[in-house]
């Protein structure tokens, strides 16, 4: 019999807890299960037809099959984040925006009805403040590219001009012909490429994929950008609407465009064998999304950045060819009014305020 490389075993509070961290179950099993285990995992004995055994087959602890051997070059720990991690489950995936607004502002409900833990500077009497000056606004533009980059969930159905998106992926996503001249001779010439963003090791382990809804002589779909060329690519994909991409918030799905950034973690591994490197993966991808939104702030858009994805969907949609490439994270742009929620949502607080004012009334 084989044992399912994907699961653990750890205790809590006398109880024996088994978890298949690759499918997201757990199992309380009890002493006579774990035995039996034991009993696989240390002889070459056949399969027996006892109940521990039979529970143990249908739940895919062990087979009499072989399974897949596991090629993750980090340790276990890592590979049980980075599943655990992927592919979002939800009772209730939204199948359009009202439905969305509908479970949002529930979910919204549950977290206020609980006491938010407190920051540092709201806990503590902070003595021997320094006054340090707020910056000037004579900087204009850098003023208005700060303060204007915002989070927006309402779109509108506008043709984005595609220089604005060429500037936006250059300076955001491109290797910047503008830095070559200033690299040392003695790098490596497979690690030569420079973005605007800091890169662990000078990887370059993010990549992009985008998603065009409407931009100005673009056909809509989705596309690989090619950083060193700074082309697009037409995959030959039919991916589902954007918002069934994002676990149901199809308030996006006439944004203008969107990058889904991914990792290559074989890249990562080729230098980094601790897997204290996933840090940095996940750091890069966060300097990557923030240069994107504040470039695509300065060119006068709004933007929309989540990590609610179901990475099969995505990772389909997206043709990613190489098993240890994973999507981390989605950044959209385009123009819009600046609302903070959807309209459906909004329309949802508008109605329970009234009800709130109108019980306050009566009392």
């Amino acid at each position: 019999m084989n044992i399912n490389p994907n699961i653990f075993i750890y205790f809590d509070n006398q109880n024996i807890v088994l978890w298949d961290y690759l499918n997201h179950r757990q199992f309380h099993i009890d002493r006579a299960h774990l035995e039996k285990i034991i009993e696989y995992l240390t002889t070459q004995i056949d399969s027996d037809d006892s109940i521990q055994t039979n529970n143990l087959i249908q739940n895919d602890v062990i087979s009499k099959e072989p399974y897949i051997k596991n090629k993750w070059s980090w340790d276990v720990l890592a590979r049980i984040f980075h599943t655990g991690t992927s592919n979002l489950e939800f009772d209730i995936t939204p199948k359009n925006r009202k439905e969305w607004a509908d479970v949002y502002l529930e979910s919204c409900k549950l977290t206020l009805s609980k006491p938010s833990p407190k920051l540092r500077f709201e806990e503590e009497d902070l003595c021997n403040p320094i006054r340090i000056p707020y910056p000037s606004q004579n900087s204009s533009e850098l003023h208005e590219v700060f303060t204007s980059r915002k989070t927006v969930r309402e779109f509108e159905d506008r043709a984005l001009e595609n220089f604005k998106l060429g500037t936006i992926l250059y300076y955001g996503l491109g290797y910047l012909r503008e830095r070559e001249v200033s690299l040392e001779e003695h790098i490596p010439s497979n690690m030569r490429y420079r973005r605007s963003s800091p890169s662990g090791g000078g990887l370059n382990s993010i990549e992009g994929y985008l998603y065009i809804g409407n931009v100005v002589g673009i056909e809509p779909g989705i596309y690989y950008y090619n950083p060193l060329k700074h082309t697009l690519h037409k995959l030959d994909t039919a991916p589902p609407s954007l918002g069934d991409l994002m676990s149901g918030q199809h308030f996006i799905d006439n944004i203008a465009f969107g990058v889904f950034l991914t990792c290559r973690f074989d890249r990562m591994w080729w230098k980094y064998f601790h897997s204290r490197a996933y840090r940095v993966a996940l750091m890069e991808a966060g300097h990557i999304s923030q240069s994107l939104q504040l470039l695509a702030a300065n060119e006068g858009l709004q933007t929309w950045v989540s990590g609610a994805f179901a990475d099969d969907l995505v990772s389909k949609a997206i043709d990613l060819r190489n098993e240890f490439e994973n999507p981390l994270l989605f950044v959209g742009a385009g123009y819009s009014q600046g609302n903070t929620f959807s309209k459906e949502l909004e329309e949802l607080l508008n109605n329970h305020q009234d009800k709130k004012n109108g019980l306050n009334e009566q009392n």
